[in-house]
């Protein structure tokens, strides 16, 4: 009985190990774009890596002004862009 325990509590230990997820943890940003001091109807806003920063760019859809890069797509987390 101890070893079926203990046998279940090893693997339990070993699948919950790997479902979390990996890599750089990622954020989201949101914001407002205006031109001339009114809301830019639309556009596309890109998040580049700037000095040291690993990864890609990232980019958002600008609509009435607000854009939003959810976390799943986002820059990671304390990167300059």
């Amino acid at each position: 009985m101890k070893t079926t325990l203990r046998l279940c509590l090893m693997a339990w230990l070993f699948v919950s190990w790997g479902c979390g997820k990996s890599g750089p943890e990622t954020i989201r940003v949101e914001g407002n774009i205006s031109f001339d001091g009114k809301p830019l109807a639309e556009g596309k806003i890109t998040l580049t890596p700037m000095d040291n920063t690993q990864g890609g760019s990232f980019a958002g859809e600008i609509k009435q002004g607000k854009y939003e890069i959810p976390k799943e797509n986002g820059p990671l987390l304390g990167g300059t862009y």
